[in-house]
């Protein structure tokens, strides 16, 4: 679902042109960590609560909720520290990948 989602706004702000330019991406990022902060948050807390799942999030969690956090309010601070990183991770290979092709393969992206 959060893939979706991602996927859907990256796609649309790609045609709108906003991931031409670096503030603009940068933008895009914010936007889409958002968006995924919102989907992914009730799903995440509910396999925390189960313990299906375990890793490095979890510990942050559970820092969250020793500071007086509910569930689910612990697992949205979380993702809000947690996947901004990793789309910006994402948006900047976006840039900077398509920028070393060259320019007979380069026209095959129409976004870049």
């Amino acid at each position: 679902m959060t893939a979706a989602v991602i996927g859907f706004i990256a796609g649309t702000l790609g045609c709108l042109g906003w991931l031409r330019r670096l503030p603009t991406a940068v933008l895009a990022r914010v936007v889409i960590g958002v968006a995924a902060g919102v989907v992914s948050a009730p799903q995440h807390g509910l396999r925390i609560r189960q313990r299906q799942w375990f890793g490095g999030a979890s510990a942050l969690i559970t820092t969250f909720q020793a500071y007086g956090n509910s569930m689910l309010k612990a697992a949205s601070l979380q993702r809000r520290v947690a996947d901004p990183l990793g789309k910006a991770l994402t948006i900047v290979l976006a840039l900077t990948v398509p920028a070393g092709f060259s320019p007979g393969r380069l026209h095959r992206f129409p976004f870049v």
